[in-house]
């Protein structure tokens, strides 16, 4: 897919939401190019709750077969009292949540969700990843920034 971009997109930082909208925008065909002050991923953090909305959006990235993969999905939310250890409230998921909003409730580690879209992003013609390369300064004017 070649892109008409004279210009790229360009986009500080190789988290989740600078690597989403990266993906998001080479689908508008844009060209893209994400710039990450880091020498790579750390496998740092912890798990994350993706809900039926943010399934949605990964979705329409083609991302759900590899997200699914690695992903969780509970069935219920339990929460307890810390101290005692009673149960305070049950929320159910798995297929009612799906059912009701078109997409699973999933929960993942931050890097492996990273990981696939990183991925997604090297497979993309029109998107390049820089890692040890931070912007410094960005200014506006007439044609952009």
């Amino acid at each position: 897919m070649a892109s008409t971009d004279p210009k790229p997109f360009v986009i500080n930082g190789a988290g989740i939401a600078g690597l989403t909208a990266a993906l998001a925008l080479a689908r508008q065909n844009h060209r893209v190019v994400v710039f990450e002050k880091a020498e790579g991923f750390e496998m740092l953090g912890a798990g994350l709750q993706l809900s039926p909305n943010a399934m949605h959006v990964l979705n329409e990235l083609g991302l759900n077969r590899w997200i699914l993969q690695v992903a969780s999905t509970p069935k219920t939310i339990e929460i307890s009292n810390g101290i005692t250890g009673n149960r305070l409230a049950s929320l159910p998921l798995g297929q009612s949540i799906e059912n009701n909003f078109g997409a699973p409730y999933c929960v993942i580690h931050r890097a492996d969700l990273q990981n696939i879209l990183f991925n997604a992003c090297k497979a993309n013609p029109i998107i390049d990843v820089h890692f040890s390369s931070e912007v410094i300064e960005m200014a506006p004017h007439n044609h952009g920034v």
